[in-house]
This record gives structure tokens, C-alpha cells and sequence, in this order.
């Protein structure tokens, strides 16, 4: 049906906020076509412009808002709006819930309209703020002094601008500290910070990691520069000042691309790596190794994974895109023996060391891609469980996966939208959907952890 209304760029609308889409994005129609507006909520009546227009649909900018929606509260910060962090730090934390559970269902109606009613109920964050325990801050410049670096997040659709921050909810009291320090100590060196438009400059990314009890934290100093004395000034007085810095890392970057991550990494100061406990197991936590991004709720989360299936002392697992190999390790218990599969080379050699000093014997690692490994090798586990990019997985490791025959499939993600689509891609391969259990890993922003349990029917 074509629309029954002319839209054009630029075109000023008002429009009525129906429910809100993954990315975040507040929905509404005119007549039966659909548009965006980022920054709205459900129930909010706003005057917006359109930006980008389709053949079915139009994003647009929201200009102003004529009646605001029932979830809206006052924020906690007083930055919100400006930072691109939160999302939804104005909308109480049983709000976020409620409508995080739309987004789920309306993911899956799209890909799977037929697997209702298999949602259970989130399995919520202990607290909706100072949860995380990584984040990446942005070296910027003063809008009022030019000569005075600042440290902050990038700007809500604009990534060419820091709003400084002087206080983080979703990090800790120590982490905001850490960065007034950090602030201070460049403003008083002649470097100046990245620019991601004219690619020059030298200060880029702050780094902060920490332990979920706070006793330790691991500083990661991303520049455009190669090691200097001044860096390992920074490190030594950042360690003398926070006596909870207990290592100190600098990546040096020199790529265009406006991105933290670097293979060249130095280690400036202090212990290599951070130890967390994950249940019984004490896990290495390295600059580079990915862990799940809320210090509360991960091993609730490999709890929820080990509870999907029953497992038994017969079983073999297979963990693909398994990192520092945190899920198969905290599952070795339960079965005879755990294959973990990962193409980063520095979280396989964190996996195999977390292997050996909790003496776990029964797990093998393998470094690769997992379509490449499983073309070439011959697997017949009893459970496969997957925790893929957010991106989901390529069509060739889908396939193959499927191919395998697993009688159970335990599909983790932070992306409900490529899990539904990669499950949808499974029946192919006579796998069920039979339950879908969330886990509100990211409060204050749309996102959200899904384990989902798919069988294979004979």
C-alpha cells in the first residue's frame, strides 16, 4: 500500500511517538508511513523535521516536544540529551524494563512472528547506575579555552563533539575522579587532543577498567604518539594519587579511523592484567580482552546460560566466540569437556592462563575464526553455545553450525535483532526457538543481554 500523504526533506512535521525501536529511536505514522525520531519517547507528541526520507519510511530530527510522554522524568544528569551514554536515563528504571520487553517482541515479531509467548521476564541489574566496569571516554577541547583539554563521551549523533563530563552514572565515583585527574594533567602539557575530522592531534581514548568490588582498575591511555617519558610520568603519578590504579596500559594509534582499539599497546606501569572473581573461578582481565560490561550481573547471566539445558558429566560444549573463555570455564564443571573457539589470539592466551590457574583440565582452546574451525574439523557436541558480535554471524558459520546437528543451541547476545535473523536462519537446520530469557545488562540505554535456547527437532 503506498502512502496516502507527500513527504519531503526538511519537510516540519507533528507526529505522534506509538512505541520505541531497537536502535533507540521513537516510532510514530502518518497515515500508514512510518518515521523515526531519535530522542523520543512513547506517548510524546513532537514537531520534527525530516532528514533522510525512503520509499516506506523517513527519519527525522525532533525540534520540539508539544506534550511529553508519561515516562519521562528529570534525569540524574544534568548532561543527558548532550552525551551519547544514555539513552534513557530520564525514564525510571521500572519504565526502561517495560519498554526494553516491547523492543524484544517487536524484534522477533518481525523475524519470528509465529514464537509468541516465549519470553520470560527480565532478569534485572541490581542498580541502573555506576554498573559498568569498562568504559571509553574521548579527549576533546574546550569549547571556551582553547588551549584546555577536556574528557568526555561523544555527542548524541554527532561524534565530531566531546560534551566533558565532570561525573559518569553509568561508571563509578573513582572513574570520574580518574578523569578530573587525567584532565588536569594533559592541560598542563603542550599536547593537544584528536581531531576526527582533520585527523591530527595526539590525546584519543581513555580506557577505564575495573574490578566489580573497586579494588582495582586498569588505565588504558590511547594517543596518535609513540611511548614517551611524559607517559610514563602520567603513569606514575596517576598510580600515586589513586591507589586503586593498579595497572597502566598506552596504545599507540596512529589509524584515521576514530576507534580506541590498538594492537600496539605498551605497558607502562604496575600489574599486567586485572583478577575478578566469577563465582568459584578467578578470571585474567587484560587490556584488550572483552568481558561482559556490567560488574553486577555477569555471572547471574553464565548462571541463566548453565540453567537453559540440564547438563551432565557425558556432555561436551562446545563455547564459539567464546573471549577469554568465561562461559566454557564457568560450565567445565558441570560436563566432561569444553571446546572454546575465538579468533583473538591475546583472549585465547588470557582463556588458556584462566584455564590453568583455576586447574580447570577439561577444556581445549583453539584460536581462529569459528567458520574456518568448523570446516575443517569434526565436532559432535551435546550443547553449542554461541556469543557472537554484535554484528551476529557470517551466513558461512551459521551454516555450519547448523550443520553440526547439536541437539541444543544457546544463543547469547546483546542484539536482539541479528539473534532473531540468525534463528530465523536455524530452521533451516530444524532448530525450534523454545524460550528467550533477557537480562537488562545495559540499564539507562536501550540495549539488552538475550539467551535464547533453540532445539533440534528430529
Amino acid at each position: 500500500m503506498k502512502p496516502s500523504i507527500t513527504l519531503r526533506q526538511y519537510d516540519t512535521i507533528k507526529l505522534k511517538i506509538e512505541k520505541i525501536v531497537y536502535q533507540g529511536w521513537g516510532m510514530g505514522r502518518l497515515s500508514n508511513f512510518v518515521i523515526f525520531v531519535p530522542n523520543t519517547l512513547p506517548g510524546d507528541y513532537v514537531s520534527a523535521k525530516i532528514i533522510k526520507k525512503r520509499k516506506s519510511w523517513a527519519q527525522a530530527v525532533c525540534l520540539e516536544i508539544i506534550e511529553q510522554s508519561e515516562f519521562r522524568e528529570k534525569a540524574i544528569c544534568d548532561k543527558y540529551g548532550l552525551c551519547g551514554g544514555c539513552q534513557i536515563l530520564d525514564v525510571s528504571y521500572e519504565n526502561q524494563i517495560k519498554l526494553k520487553h516491547k523492543i524484544l517482541d517487536d524484534c522477533f515479531t518481525t523475524f519470528l512472528p509465529e514464537e509468541k509467548g516465549k519470553t520470560k521476564p527480565f532478569i534485572q541489574s541490581p542498580q541502573s547506575i555506576y554498573y559498568r566496569n569498562k568504559m571509553e571516554f574521548s579527549f576533546g577541547t574546550s569549547d571556551i579555552d582553547k588551549n584546555k583539554i577536556t574528557i568526555g563521551q561523544k555527542k548524541r549523533g554527532d561524534f565530531s563533539t566531546i560534551i566533558p563530563l565532570n561525573k559518569c552514572y553509568l561508571m563509578s565515583d573513582i572513574s570520574s575522579k580518574i578523569l578530573g585527574w587525567t584532565q588536569s594533567f594533559f592541560t598542563e602539557t603542550d599536547l593537544t587532543s584528536w581531531c576526527p575530522t582533520t585527523h591530527k592531534g595526539i590525546l584519543r581514548h581513555l580506557i577505564i577498567k575495573r574490578t566489580k568490588n573497586d579494588e582495582q582498575y586498569l588505565i588504558n591511555l590511547s594517543v596518535n604518539d609513540d611511548p614517551t617519558p611524559l607517559y610514563s610520568r602520567y603513569a606514575k603519578q596517576l598510580q600515586e594519587t589513586f591507589k586503586e590504579v593498579t595497572s597502566v596500559y598506552l596504545s599507540s594509534n596512529k589509524e584515521i579511523s576514530d576507534t580506541a582499539f590498538s594492537k600496539s599497546i605498551t605497558h607502562l606501569s604496575g600489574n599486567p592484567f586485572l583478577e575478578e572473581s566469577l563465582g568459584p573461578l578467578t578470571v585474567r582481565l587484560s587490556p584488550l580482552s572483552f568481558f561482559q560490561t556490567n560488574a553486577l550481573l555477569f555471572e547471574a547471566l553464565y548462571t541463566a546460560v548453565s540453567n537453559q539445558v540440564p547438563l551432565s558429566k557425558n556432555d561436551t560444549v562446545m563455547d564459539l566466540y567464546c573471549g577469554t573463555g568465561t562461559i566454557g570455564l564457568f560450565l567445565a564443571s558441570k560436563v566432561k569437556k569444553v571446546i572454546g573457539i575465538e579468533e583473538n589470539p591475546a583472549a585465547i592466551e588470557d582463556a588458556k592462563i584462566n584455564a590453568s590457574q583455576n586447574n580447570i583440565s577439561n577444556i581445549e582452546f583453539m584460536c581462529g575464526r569459528v567458520k574456518n574451525i568448523l570446516k575443517f574439523n569434526t565436532f559432535s557436541p551435546d550443547v553449542i553455545v554461541v556469543d557472537p558480535p554484535r554484528s551476529g554471524m557470517v551466513p558461512k558459520a551459521l551454516k555450519r553450525i547448523g550443520e553440526i546437528e547439536c541437539p541444543y543451541i544457546i544463543y547469547v547476545s546483546c542484539n536482539p535483532v541479528t539473534m532473531a535473523r540468525d534463528i530465523n536462519d536455524l530452521k533451516a537446520h530444524n532448530y525450534v526457538l523454545q524460550s528467550l530469557q533477557p537480562v537488562d545488562m545495559f540499564p539507562n540505554t536501550f540495549h539488552m543481554e538475550t539467551i535464547s535456547l533453540l532445539k533440534r527437532m528430529n
